[in-house]
């Protein structure tokens, strides 16, 4: 899986509970983007397809919603 996509399986885990649709969701739109990239290799890409990390998103999005849960 690449770094650069919010993870369900992330989320899903801190939280405790089963994502099977999200799951399925990010691991075909991570596919399919590795594949475009694959497949562009010596052309320039808009930012779209640069792979990025977003931990700093996801664990806010997990604080916060722990927080909501108490």
């Amino acid at each position: 899986m690449s770094k650069g996509i919010v993870s369900s399986l992330h989320i899903a885990k801190v939280l405790k509970v089963t994502s099977p649709t999200l799951d399925h969701f990010v691991q075909t739109y991570e596919e399919k983007l590795l594949q475009a990239v694959a497949l562009s290799e010596n052309q320039r890409l808009s930012e779209a397809f640069q792979i990025k990390s977003f931990s700093r998103e996801r664990e806010m999005i997990c604080k916060k919603l722990l927080l909501g849960r108490g």
